[in-house]
């Protein structure tokens, strides 16, 4: 959906409607009393969107915007597995919304390929007493029991975004959510040297598409020999992947070694 007023109505079925639905799901409300999962899920998200640091006094008055009235205790009861649960569901009810331009991006680069979708990810530490529900790395450093890492990919063209999808803070982007998904045709995925795997490489030449991103020996691929701009070697490799058509290769290597201070253009 492209409409402003589209995306308002969907997400407020979920901050509404579901969230009543997956506070029983969840086990987070077992019986209706003070709280329903929506009063419960809008009190978090726009009391912490108000405050970041919130007090539970400060949540407790934005539940009262609901006509909800609370005390500190009966907030401070309620941050529970089960509601941590609820919330996350929440979230990946509000980001399994399609959001994107009705029209493509006017730049003629773009036009060659399907979609042009950018993937990354970023790692969060939390409190070292979440680790049994969110793995970090470990280590010797203070912090780094627990974190979770937030997953993404954005399709350049018209701005859709997948999205973020948690897993633990350990996963390796090798075994990113995304890599479940199907190759769509014709595309280019743009990634880091984290997500280098060659047998996915392969489906997507399979499914005539082309990837660039970093390899394990430190080039670019994708990039052209040194000397030339990002853009030629973004064309190149456009006309690489669109000279599939005509029978040839997918792709083509175009590689050169990565300076150690990043590019200004």
């Amino acid at each position: 959906m492209s409409s402003v007023s589209q995306v308002g109505k969907q997400m407020q079925w979920v901050l509404e409607e579901r969230a009543c639905v997956l506070a029983r799901e969840t086990g987070c409300v077992k019986r209706l009393r003070k709280f329903s999962g929506a009063d419960l899920v809008q009190m978090l998200v726009f009391g912490f969107q108000q405050h970041p640091h919130a007090s539970l006094e400060d949540l407790a008055s934005t539940a009262e915007l609901r006509d909800v009235s609370v005390t500190d205790t009966a907030v401070d009861k309620r941050f529970t597995p089960e509601c941590a649960r609820l919330v996350h569901a929440v979230l990946e009810e509000l980001t399994s919304i399609v959001v994107e331009a009705a029209q493509e991006v006017p730049i003629r680069l773009l036009r060659r390929f399907s979609a042009v979708i950018l993937q990354d990810s970023s790692s969060i530490t939390l409190p070292d007493e979440l680790v049994d529900q969110w793995r970090g790395c470990g280590g010797n450093q203070e912090h780094t029991a627990a974190a979770v890492k937030l997953h993404v990919r954005w399709e350049l063209k018209r701005g859709r975004l997948w999205g973020p999808k948690l897993t633990d803070g350990r996963t390796s982007d090798h075994s990113s959510p995304f890599n479940q998904q199907d190759v769509v045709p014709g595309s280019l995925y743009v990634e880091d040297l984290g997500y280098f795997n060659q047998s996915r490489l392969a489906e997507r030449h399979r499914a005539g598409g082309a990837g660039c991103g970093a390899t394990a020996g430190g080039t670019a691929e994708g990039t052209a020999r040194a000397g030339r701009s990002p853009r030629a070697a973004a064309d190149a490799l456009a006309h690489a992947a669109g000279a599939q058509r005509g029978g040839r290769p997918a792709a083509r290597g175009l590689a050169a070694r990565c300076a150690a201070a990043p590019a200004d253009d």
